[in-house]
C-alpha cells in the first residue's frame, strides 16, 4: 500500500453504535449519524456482516464490509466495524455505557464506520490505517459525521518472505470466488491479523476492496456469515464442528460455495488449482515489495464473487515491471528492502534501473523534495553492503534524483543533511559526487576531492590543469567570510549561494591560498584587495589564534619577504579594504620586530578608521568622522578603547618574545 503522508489525511465517516443499554436484554441500534444511510441501512449492514457471537475474552475484533448507496443501488462505501466490550467510563463509546445488560451479561458493542470508497481509493488507505484512525475516536453526541486523521501506521514487525508468499497464495484463492478460511492463528494478535488481511489484498488491485467482506475472527459455529476472507478456530463446513445437522443443511440450501481452508503460515495448504489463480501467480514481481504499489494504482471496482470481473481485472492489469511505479514509490520500496534486509538482489537492481530511467526525466520541485525526504528517511546515502556489486549505479541514480543538475555547494549541503554518518566514510558516494562536479573552480569539488584523499599538491595541480583563475577560490573564501558576518563582500559571487561553513573553509583554505600564491606571481595588489585573507582566517579558524597567525605570516612572507618595512606595515594594516585582525597584527610583528610599536600604532589607527571596505567608504564617511561637537564623555570612551587595543597588542608581542 501507498505510505500516507507524514501530514494527517482527514477522513470523514458516517457511523452507528450497536449494543444495549443497562436495562436492555436484546441488542439494538443505539444511535447513528444522519446522512446517506438510515438507521435501517446500518442495522442491515451490521447484521449481514456479523461474525457471530464472539468470546468477549478475544475482543476487540474487526470486520470490514461494503455498502450499497440506498438511492443508486451501487456499492459506494466501505464499512469497518469494531467489536468490543465497553467499560462504564470508556470515552470511545461517546458516553458512559454499562458493561452489563439487564440479565447481567457483558455487552459487546459494535462501532460501525462507513467511508466512501472513492475517498479511500484516492489515498490508497489500508484497513489497518482506517482502524487505527477511528479506534480512539469518540463518537459524536449528536448525529453529525465523525472525522479521523489517518497517518502512516508504524510497523512493529516486518512481514517475512514466507508470510508474503503465504499472502500471495491466499490472494490467489480469492480469485476462485470461494471464501477463504484461515485456521491455526489463535495466538496471532488483532493488529497482525488485520495487517495480514491488508497484505493479502495488497497482492490484488485496490479495486478488489470495493466489495470485500473480511473478519479478523468469526464464530466457527455461525455458518451463515458472509465473509470472503476470515480467521476462525475451526472450518464451518467441517462435519466435526459442533453444530446441528439442520444448520449444516442450510449451508447447502444457501448455495454458498465451500470454503477454501488454509492453515496459518503453511503455503502448501493454499496451493492454487484454479486456472485464473494460476495465471495470477505467474505475474512477474508478484510478492515483491513494489508489486502492491503498482496494483494499488488500479482502483476499478472488482466483485470477487464474479468470475467475469476477476478475469477482466487479470486481463487489464497484469502486474508487469517495476517501472510502473512512481519515483517516490520506487525509492520507498528500495529503502524498505534495504532497511529490513528483505528483497532479492534482482529487485534491488530493478529499483536502481528504474530510478536511473525516471531520474533522467523532468521532475517537479515537489517530487524532488519528496525524493530528498525519502533518501534522508531511509538513509540511502549510507554504505549498504547489499548494493556493493552495484554501488556506482546506486549512487548515480540517487544523486540524479536529488541534485537536479551538477553538484553545487547548496546541493552539497542538502546531501549532508540527508547523511547520518560522515561523508568521508563513504568512498563510493564521494566518487559518485566527483562524477557530477560542475567545475574545479567550485569549492565543492575541492571538498569532494579532499574527502577522496587528494593532497594539497594534487588539488593545486588539478586546478592548474583546468586553468582555474589564480584568485578565484581565494576570492570566494573572503567573499563568503565577509557575507557571513553581514558586512560588504568582494561581490564576485552570487549572494544567493550559501556561504561556506567554517569546517569547509578550513579544508580548502591552504590549497586555495597556495594556488593563488604560485600562479598569481605573488601579485601584491590581489592580496591587498583580499585583505591578505584576514577576514577568511578570522571566520574559518575562529578560536584558533595560532593557526590564524601561522597562515597570515606565511602569506605576508610570500608577498613581502622575510622582513617588513614601515611602508610595508602601513600597507598591510591600513591599505586593505578590510580592517586588520589581531592575527594579522601578530603576524606583522613577528616579521617586523624592530617596528612593533609602529605596527601597533598603525593597527589602532586602522581599526578606528577603516571599518568598511573601500568601495563603500564614501557612503559611511560621515559616520566615521568625529563630530566636532562630540561630548567629552564620548571622547573619553574612544580614548580608553584605543588604550585597551594597544595593551592587548603589547601582550601578544611580549608573549612572542618570551
Amino acid at each position: 500500500m501507498m505510505v500516507l503522508s507524514e501530514r494527517p489525511v482527514t477522513i470523514t465517516a458516517e457511523w452507528a453504535l450497536w449494543g444495549k443499554d443497562a436495562n436492555d436484554t436484546d441488542y439494538r441500534m443505539l444511535r447513528c449519524s444522519a446522512g446517506t444511510f438510515s438507521p435501517q441501512d446500518f442495522v442491515y449492514a451490521i447484521d449481514r456482516y456479523s461474525p457471530g457471537t464472539l468470546d468477549v475474552r478475544s475482543l476487540p475484533q474487526v470486520t470490514v464490509s461494503w455498502l450499497k448507496n440506498p438511492r443508486t443501488g451501487l456499492p459506494t462505501h466501505l464499512g469497518l466495524a469494531i467489536h468490543e466490550t465497553a467499560a462504564a467510563d470508556d470515552p470511545r463509546t461517546g458516553s458512559a455505557r454499562s458493561r452489563f445488560d439487564a440479565a447481567g451479561r457483558e455487552i459487546v458493542y459494535v462501532r460501525f464506520f462507513c467511508v466512501p470508497y472513492d475517498v479511500l481509493a484516492d489515498r490508497e488507505v489500508s484497513y489497518r490505517q482506517l482502524y487505527h484512525g477511528f479506534q480512539r475516536r469518540t463518537l459524536p453526541a449528536d448525529d453529525e459525521p465523525i472525522a479521523a486523521d489517518l497517518l502512516m501506521v508504524p510497523e512493529d514487525m516486518v512481514p517475512s518472505t514466507a508470510e508474503r508468499q503465504f499472502a500471495v497464495q491466499v490472494a490467489a484463492q480469492l480469485l476462485t470466488t470461494q471464501p477463504v478460511c484461515i485456521l491455526g492463528a489463535s495466538e496471532i494478535s488483532l493488529d497482525r491479523r488485520l495487517r495480514f488481511i491488508d497484505l493479502v489484498m495488497s497482492g490484488l488491485t485496490y479495486g478488489t476492496r470495493s466489495q470485500l467482506s473480511a473478519a479478523t475472527s468469526v464464530n466457527s459455529n455461525f455458518t451463515m456469515h458472509k465473509h470472503r476472507l476470515f480467521f476462525a478456530s475451526a472450518p464451518r463446513d467441517d462435519p466435526r464442528a459442533t453444530f446441528s445437522d439442520a444448520l449444516d443443511g442450510a449451508v447447502t440450501r444457501s448455495r454458498r460455495k465451500p470454503d477454501v481452508v488454509v492453515e496459518w503460515g503453511r503455503v502448501d495448504t493454499a496451493r492454487a488449482r484454479d486456472t485464473d489463480a494460476i495465471n495470477y501467480l505467474s505475474w512477474e514481481g508478484l510478492g515483491s515489495r513494489w508489486a502492491p504499489r503498482v496494483l494499488a494504482q488500479d482502483t476499478v471496482p472488482v466483485d470477487l464473487k464474479d468470475k467475469h470481473a476477476i478475469r477482466e481485472m487479470l486481463r487489464r492489469v497484469h502486474l508487469g515491471k517495476v517501472d510502473k511505479l512512481t519515483v517516490q514509490d520506487t525509492l520507498a520500496c528500495l529503502g524498505e528492502d534495504l532497511r529490513t534486509g528483505t528483497g532479492a538482489a534482482a529487485d534491488l537492481s530493478r529499483y536502481i534501473d528504474s530510478l536511473l530511467s525516471k531520474g533522467a526525466e523532468q521532475l517537479s520541485s515537489q517530487a524532488r523534495d519528496q525524493c530528498m525526504r525519502l533518501v534522508a528517511q531511509y538513509d540511502l546515502l549510507t554504505d549498504y553492503p547489499r548494493v556493493s556489486s552495484m554501488r556506482d549505479r546506486f549512487y548515480d541514480a540517487l544523486l540524479q534524483l536529488v541534485l537536479d543538475g551538477p553538484l553545487t555547494y547548496e546541493r552539497y549541503l542538502r546531501l549532508l543533511d540527508c547523511l547520518k554518518t560522515p561523508m568521508q566514510q563513504n568512498a563510493a558516494l564521494l566518487q559518485a559526487l566527483d562524477r557530477r562536479r560542475a567545475e574545479p573552480a567550485d569549492p565543492t569539488w575541492l571538498l569532494v576531492r579532499r574527502g577522496i584523499g587528494d593532497t594539497d599538491d594534487d588539488l593545486i595541480n588539478a586546478l592548474a590543469q583546468n586553468s582555474v583563475p589564480a584568485t578565484r577560490l581565494a576570492t570566494r573564501l573572503v567573499d563568503d567570510a565577509v557575507r557571513a558576518t553581514g558586512s560588504a563582500g568582494a561581490g564576485d559571487f552570487n549572494s544567493g549561494e550559501p556561504t561556506l561553513r567554517p569546517e569547509h573553509g578550513r579544508l580548502i583554505f591552504d590549497p586555495a591560498v597556495q594556488y593563488m600564491t604560485r600562479y598569481s606571481n605573488r601579485d601584491r595588489a590581489e592580496f591587498i584587495r583580499l585583505g591578505y585573507l584576514a577576514p577568511a582566517l578570522d571566520r574559518y579558524f575562529a578560536g584558533d589564534q595560532p593557526a590564524q597567525v601561522k597562515r597570515a605570516k606565511w602569506i605576508l612572507r610570500n608577498v613581502y619577504g622575510n622582513r617588513l618595512s614601515k611602508r610595508n606595515i602601513k600597507e598591510v594594516l591600513g591599505g586593505s579594504p578590510y580592517p586588520p585582525t589581531d592575527a594579522l597584527l601578530a603576524a606583522v610583528i613577528q616579521l617586523a620586530e624592530a617596528h612593533a610599536e609602529f605596527a601597533m600604532t598603525e593597527y589602532g589607527r586602522a581599526r578606528s578608521a577603516n571599518l568598511v571596505p573601500s568601495r563603500r567608504k564614501r557612503r559611511f564617511r560621515s559616520r566615521l568622522q568625529v563630530d566636532p561637537a562630540v561630548s567629552y564623555a564620548k571622547a573619553i570612551v574612544l580614548a580608553v578603547g584605543l588604550i585597551v587595543i594597544v595593551v592587548m597588542v603589547m601582550l601578544v608581542y611580549l608573549s612572542h618574545l618570551f
